[in-house]
């Protein structure tokens, strides 16, 4: 059992076996903290071995879990990706078909994206996965114009007339589709 030390914020027991250590880390789970909480797990990882001691509390978990989601949407997206294009290509059979949803798709990951890192903001568990939903969410509209699109154009349309025929019978599904779910992600009770 631990016993309290003079100081509140170590402890040992009285086997000398065990110890307890509250340390304050400043910068939260900015740059700042995470390097701090980096050099701690390495300097206890050189001395001890990283299976002699356990890290806890929030600021801990917050650092795991970032790490975590990092690693994940690294596997992940490419993984998407993936899938995306061969879901794609399945459909349509044609180069087209495969980069007109998926140029939509990977430009609103590097829209969203690429402030997010050119203001140094650090990814939480929802902007993570706002790569994978993307990919998600940004395909099927240009799946739905681009297949109408080829109806028109199998029906003996041509290109002009195909294209005007898919706008005029596309507009308000693709219209009520986009704004149903940026109304659901708006209107989302979880804000992170």
């Amino acid at each position: 059992m631990l016993e309290k030390s003079f100081d509140s914020y170590f402890a040992a027991s009285s086997k000398g076996d065990a110890a307890l250590v509250k340390l304050y880390v400043r910068g939260g789970l900015g740059s700042r903290g995470k390097t701090a909480i980096q050099g701690i797990q390495n300097t206890l990882d050189s001395q001890w071995g990283a299976d002699r001691y356990r890290l806890t509390g929030e600021l801990f978990l917050g650092y795991s879990v970032d790490n975590t989601v990092t690693a994940d949407v690294l596997l992940l997206f490419p993984i998407a990706i993936v899938i995306a294009f061969l879901v794609t290509f399945l459909t349509f059979r044609s180069v087209a078909g495969v980069l007109t949803p998926s140029i939509r798709a990977l430009s609103s990951v590097a829209v969203t994206l690429g402030p997010m890192a050119v203001a140094d903001t650090p990814l939480t568990i929802m902007s993570a996965v706002l790569p994978i939903l993307l990919i998600a969410m940004g395909r099927p509209d240009s799946i739905h114009i681009f297949s109408r699109y080829r109806v028109e154009i199998l029906k003996g349309s041509v290109k002009r007339e195909a294209i005007m025929q898919m706008m005029k019978s596309m507009i308000q599904p693709v219209m009520m589709t986009s704004l149903t779910t940026a109304g659901g992600l708006v209107l989302s009770p979880s804000q992170a």
